[in-house]
C-alpha cells in the first residue's frame, strides 16, 4: 500500500492523527510542522518517500500548488464548525454577533445553515497570503470573533481582536485518511498495471507525455523520446514545446477544462495536441498530453521569394488580454494547419494583416512566399494581377487578398470555380499549376457582405465555418490601455522627449470612440508627442491637440468599466466603491493596482 504522510501544526493534532491512523489501520506517518518552514516540510515529505500527503489549511494549499505530491486536504466537518461557532458566540456575549471564518480552499464544509442555528452573522473569507489586509477589513467591519489558523489567530491578537484557532477533531482527520487510503489502493493498482500500460504507450504512434502539477514530464513513451531526441524526463513541458499554452495546463488541474485540443510548432513541424486530465477521488492527479505530427514544413525552390514576400508577424508577437481575442487566436492556430481558404474580418486597423501573417508563419507553408494583394484596382487589372501573376508568385505559400469586400463578383466566381471548388491546386490549364492558400481579409463580416450582395452564395457558405472575426479594439479595454501606453512610450523615446503622461490622459483616450482602431490611435498619439513642450502631458493639452486636428471624439459606448466609473464617482473612496461594486476592499485594492490607482 502506498505510504501516506499526515502534516499537522500542533502536538495535540498529531496525537489525534496517530489515533486515526490506528483506527483505520493505514500505512501512514505524522510530522509536526509547528516550527518548520514550508521548504523544510517539503524536504521531510521527500525524504519519507510518501506518495500521498494529508494536510490542512495553508499547508495543503501551498503543497498542492507548488509540489508534485498528491494532496488530500483536511476539511472541517459541519459538526466541528458548529462547535467553533458556538464557542465564538459565547466569547462575543451579544445578540447576533459578527463571526468570520478565515481559511483556504477545502478548509471548511457547508456553513450556509449555521446563521439561523446560532442567530449570528457568519461570513467565510478565503485567504491567499493576504491575512493582514483581510483582518484589517474585518476590524473595520466590526467583526466580533474571527476563526482561523495559527497565523490568523496571531495577527488577530496583535490587532486586539478576539480569535479562535480552528481545531480539527478525529472526524475530519479520519475522513481525510479514508480518502487517502482509497487513493493509495488506486496507486497500488496503477503500479501493478504499469508494465502493460508502458507497453501500450511504447507501441503508440502518437507522442505521449505525462505531466504533473509543476508542468514536469514524469513519463514519455518511445515515440516522444525519439522525436525530441534527448532525455526529457523531469523537464518542464514549456521548455520542450515553447508554444504550448501553460494557462490551459493550470486550468485543467483546477478542473476548469475537461479536454483541450491545440496546435504546436516544433522546429519545422506542425503538431496537433490533446490534453486530458487523470482524475482520482475528484482530484486531477496528472495530465496526459498526446501529440501527433500534422506535417513537416516543406521548402519552396523560389530564390527570390524573400524579396518582399515575407510575413513578419507571429502568434507570439500578438499580445492580448481579451478572452474573445484569445479564443479567436486558438481557432486560428487550429485552422493554420489546413489549406482551405480562410476569411478574416474586423474594422479598420492592422489586426487583420497581423493575424493573416501569423497564420502563414504557423502553417506548413511558412517557408513559402506570403503575397499581399489590395483589392482596390479596376476589375480588369485585378483579374490579371490575381490570376496571371500573384497566384503563381505565391506558389507553395499564401496569397492574402486585402479588402476582399471590394473584390468584383465576376472575379469571385472565377476564384471559387477555378480554385476553391478544385481543392488546393490552382489549375488554369495543364501547363500552369500553383499550390496556394488564400486568406481573404475584409473590413466587414461575411453576414453583412452576404446581406448586401457583396459575395457570391457559393463562397459565403464555403467560408462561413472558417470565418475569423477579430473583436474590435474599442471593446478590448485592457488591450486599448496597453496600446496607448506603449505608443506613448515608443514616441517619447523616438523623439527624445522628457514627458510624463498622466493616468487621466490614458483613461480619457481609452474611452474615446476610435473608428480607425490602432491606426488612428497611433497617429494621434504621435501628433500629441510631437506637439508636447511641457514635462507633464495634461488632459487639457491633449484635448487642445485633438481640437487643432478637427478631431471630434465621441465617448466609446462599447466600454463600460465599473471600476473606473466608481473611482471617479466617489473620488477614490474605497469603502463607497467596494459597496457599489459588491466586492471586498481587498479585491478592490488589487483591481486598482492594474490602473495604477492604488
Amino acid at each position: 500500500m502506498a505510504k501516506i504522510l499526515v502534516v499537522v501544526p500542533k502536538e495535540y493534532l498529531r496525537d489525534i492523527a496517530l489515533d486515526a491512523i490506528k483506527t483505520l489501520e493505514v500505512n501512514a506517518d505524522v510530522i509536526l510542522s509547528d516550527v518548520m518552514s514550508m521548504d523544510e516540510v517539503i524536504q521531510k515529505i521527500t525524504k519519507s518517500k510518501a506518495k500521498i500527503v494529508v494536510a490542512r489549511g495553508y499547508q495543503a494549499t501551498y503543497l498542492e500548488e507548488n509540489t508534485p505530491f498528491t494532496i488530500v486536504p483536511i476539511c472541517l466537518t459541519s459538526n466541528e464548525i458548529a462547535l467553533l461557532i458556538k464557542k465564538a458566540c459565547e466569547i462575543a456575549q451579544k445578540k447576533r454577533p459578527n463571526i468570520t471564518l478565515f481559511g483556504y480552499k477545502n478548509t471548511f464544509g457547508d456553513i450556509s445553515h449555521l446563521d439561523e442555528v446560532f442567530d449570528a452573522n457568519i461570513k467565510l473569507e478565503m485567504l491567499n497570503d493576504d491575512e493582514s489586509i483581510k483582518l484589517e477589513e474585518a476590524k473595520r467591519d466590526m467583526v466580533d470573533v474571527v476563526i482561523g489558523g495559527n497565523k490568523v489567530v496571531r495577527l488577530a491578537k496583535e490587532k486586539n481582536m478576539e480569535a479562535i484557532f480552528c481545531d480539527s477533531s478525529i472526524d475530519s482527520i479520519i475522513n481525510a485518511l479514508k480518502t487517502a487510503k482509497n487513493m493509495s489502493f488506486t496507486i497500488d493498482n496503477e503500479l501493478k498495471n504499469y508494465p502493460q500500460f508502458n507497453t501500450l504507450l511504447d507501441v503508440s504512434f502518437n507522442q505521449i507525455y505525462q505531466l504533473n502539477r509543476m508542468h514536469q514530464i514524469e513519463l514519455a513513451n518511445k515515440s516522444a523520446q525519439n522525436y525530441i531526441g534527448y532525455d526529457i524526463i523531469g523537464k518542464n513541458i514549456e521548455d520542450v514545446f515553447d508554444s504550448i499554452d501553460i494557462k490551459v495546463i493550470d486550468e485543467m488541474f483546477l478542473r476548469k477544462l475537461e479536454i483541450y485540443q491545440g496546435v504546436l510548432e516544433y522546429q519545422k513541424d506542425i503538431l496537433n495536441y490533446t490534453l486530458v486530465p487523470v482524475i482520482l477521488e475528484n482530484v486531477v492527479k496528472e495530465l496526459i498530453l498526446s501529440v501527433s505530427i500534422v506535417s513537416h514544413t516543406f521548402n519552396v525552390n523560389k530564390e527570390d521569394y524573400t524579396n518582399g514576400y515575407v510575413a513578419s508577424a507571429s502568434f507570439q508577437s500578438i499580445q492580448t488580454k481579451s478572452e474573445d481575442y484569445k479564443n479567436m487566436i486558438r481557432l486560428a492556430k487550429l485552422l493554420s494547419v489546413e489549406s482551405d481558404p480562410l476569411f478574416i474580418s474586423s474594422g479598420c486597423g492592422l489586426d487583420k494583416e497581423n493575424i493573416s501573417e501569423a497564420i502563414h508563419n504557423f502553417s506548413q507553408r511558412k517557408n513559402g512566399p506570403f503575397i499581399r494583394i489590395n483589392c482596390f484596382y479596376k476589375e480588369e487589372e485585378m483579374e490579371d494581377l490575381i490570376f496571371n501573376k500573384a497566384i503563381f508568385a505565391a506558389n507553395g505559400g499564401t496569397l492574402a487578398l486585402i479588402g476582399f469586400n471590394h473584390l468584383p463578383i465576376r472575379i469571385q466566381n472565377r476564384l471559387f470555380y477555378s480554385y476553391v471548388a478544385k481543392g488546393d491546386s490552382f489549375d488554369l490549364n495543364e501547363e500552369k499549376k500553383s499550390d496556394v492558400r488564400f486568406i481573404l481579409i475584409s473590413d466587414d463580416s461575411l453576414n453583412n457582405l452576404h446581406k448586401n450582395k457583396l459575395i457570391i452564395d457559393e463562397l459565403f457558405y464555403y467560408l462561413k465555418p472558417f470565418e475569423l472575426q477579430i473583436p474590435p479594439l474599442n471593446s478590448r479595454y485592457d488591450d486599448l490601455i496597453s496600446l496607448i501606453r506603449d505608443t506613448f512610450d515608443n514616441f517619447i523615446l523616438k523623439y527624445k522627449k522628457n514627458i510624463k503622461v498622466d493616468n487621466e490622459v490614458i483613461e480619457y483616450l481609452a474611452h474615446l470612440n476610435w473608428d480607425g482602431n490602432d491606426i488612428e490611435i497611433i497617429q494621434n498619439i504621435k501628433y500629441i508627442v510631437i506637439e508636447a513642450s511641457s514635462k507633464i502631458l495634461s488632459i487639457e493639452f491633449v484635448k487642445r491637440c485633438m481640437a487643432k486636428k478637427n478631431f471630434e471624439p465621441i465617448k466609446n459606448q462599447n466600454i463600460y468599466d465599473p471600476i473606473l466609473n466608481a473611482y471617479y464617482k466617489y473620488n477614490g473612496n474605497r469603502t463607497k466603491m467596494a459597496k457599489e461594486l459588491d466586492i471586498s476592499t481587498t479585491t478592490l485594492w488589487r483591481k486598482l493596482k492594474k490602473y495604477n490607482l492604488e
